[in-house]
Formats: C-alpha cells, structure tokens, sequence
C-alpha cells in the first residue's frame, strides 16, 4: 500500500507509517524495556515504539484472516480480552490532557468487556486473572482504568469491576 514513514518535528525517529494521501495510519509498537525510545528494526527497515505493558497483550495471541482485494493473509492478534484489559493499562497511563483518547479508548474498552461478559466469559476471567496476578502496579494501574472508563461507560466499569474481582 505504500506505507511512508510520518515526518515530525519533533519526532525525527517516529513509528508512525501513513499511506501517501494519509487515509491510513500504522502503528508500529513492540514491548517497552529499560528505555522508552523508538527502537529501529534494521532487518525489517522500520521504526517501532515501545509500549508498556505490551507483553500482556502479545501473549496467547489468537489468529484471524485480513482481506486486502483479492487476497487473504493468515495474522496474528492480540486475545480481545487480553487487548481489552490492556487498554485500561493504557488509559491509566494517559494524561487528562488527552482525554480524546480517553473517551476512545474507553469505548474500546467497553465494546470489548461487553463482548466478552456476553459470548466470551471465560476468555475474558482468564485475562482478568492473568493481569490481577502480575503485581501491585498492574492492579493500581487496572484500578485507575477503571475509574476513567467508569467517567464514560460506569455501567461497563461497574460490571468489569466485578469480573476483575476488584471492590467498589
């Protein structure tokens, strides 16, 4: 498709690819270490941003078709669930001043959680119990998700909450 790498000011080195007309926007993101900078994948001549928290979301991937014209590529994504529970992670760690972001993300969340308490329970149990076994820090971080999607979807936080086994 003639993905370009977006040009910054302020970011020489970014992760972000667009289509030429800029209909389409890639992000490249692989798992956070010691160091928050962009990391520069020579074999694939690419830049990818780390993320925190990434891990979770790349383990137990599941598999899907992406349908492009005439072809169909076998990929692999994260779990819905898993993804979902990560998002909270990502919503904690977002400042006030982007709460753009916040209201989407929290939508994501939302869809995803409903989804899951109605068709996928038990994928969705897995992943809670997988993320509130990883530590004080993800379950604060977990906790303070929840409190920004309870700003925008309290319905889904209260319900998530309980799946979550965490109390009001």
């Amino acid at each position: 498709m003639g993905l370009l790498p977006a040009k910054s000011l302020t970011t020489p080195h970014s992760a972000t690819y667009l289509t030429r007309g800029g209909e389409l926007r890639v992000d490249l993101l692989t798992t956070a270490g010691r160091n928050d900078a962009v990391y520069r994948h020579n074999a694939l001549n690419v830049n990818l941003e780390p993320l925190k928290f990434m891990e979770f979301s790349l383990e137990k991937t599941t598999q899907t078709v992406a349908i492009s014209g005439e072809d169909a590529l076998t990929v692999n994504i994260p779990s819905p669930m898993r993804y979902c529970l990560h998002k909270l992670l990502v919503m904690a760690e977002r400042q006030e001043q982007f709460r753009a972001k916040l209201q989407k993300d929290a939508a994501q969340v939302a869809a995803l959680a409903s989804l899951g308490m109605q068709r996928m329970p038990r994928a969705l149990q897995d992943a809670a119990g997988d993320i509130m076994g990883r530590g004080k820090g993800w379950r604060t971080r977990v906790r303070d998700g929840l409190d920004h999607l309870a700003s925008f979807h309290p319905e889904i936080a209260i319900q998530l909450a309980a799946v979550l086994r965490i109390e009001g």
